[in-house]
């Protein structure tokens, strides 16, 4: 069973050594690693004060072990769309978890539509996705565009 919960200061370590892995920056639009510096004012911004135009959650165990994040960030003033970003732990890929805590995550977003943009070799992410509502919209310059509707969408 996987649970949400917002992100916090103390997940700091947990997504730093995430993103840095080799194959989450292979995957990454930037592909560097990121200083710690860096992850560290990216948490102050995004986790510590980043509510409600970022919304970071962690997907855990029912043990209370973090198997990855979801990141969703508003793109538009009125926060009716918001762009995806997720990262499943090195050990933990493979097993499933991202399907399940994407799903879970588009639940609680459900009021908004969802947007990714996804390396087009990433094969595992677009899989992911796609399993989770994501139609494929475009494809260009080596990134996929995919988009979920918000449900109940209706004319604003």
């Amino acid at each position: 069973m996987l649970y949400l919960r917002p992100a916090t200061m103390e997940d700091a370590d947990h997504l730093y050594a995430w993103r840095n892995d080799l194959e989450t920056c292979a995957n990454s639009r930037h592909q560097n690693p990121v200083p710690r510096k860096r992850h560290d004012l990216w948490m102050q911004i995004n986790v510590r004060f980043g509510f409600p135009t970022r919304v970071v959650l962690i997907a855990e165990t029912g043990d209370a072990t973090p198997i990855g994040v979801i990141d969703f960030q508003a793109r538009d003033p009125k926060m009716a769309s918001f762009e995806v970003g997720m990262t499943i732990a090195p050990k933990m890929r493979g097993k499933g978890f991202g399907s399940a805590a994407l799903a879970l995550a588009c639940k609680k977003m459900q009021d908004k539509a969802l947007l990714a943009e996804i390396r087009s070799e990433n094969r595992a992410s677009r899989k992911v996705f796609r399993k989770c509502g994501f139609l494929l919209m475009s494809e260009a310059d080596g990134f996929a565009q995919f988009k979920k509707e918000r449900v109940n969408a209706r004319a604003d």
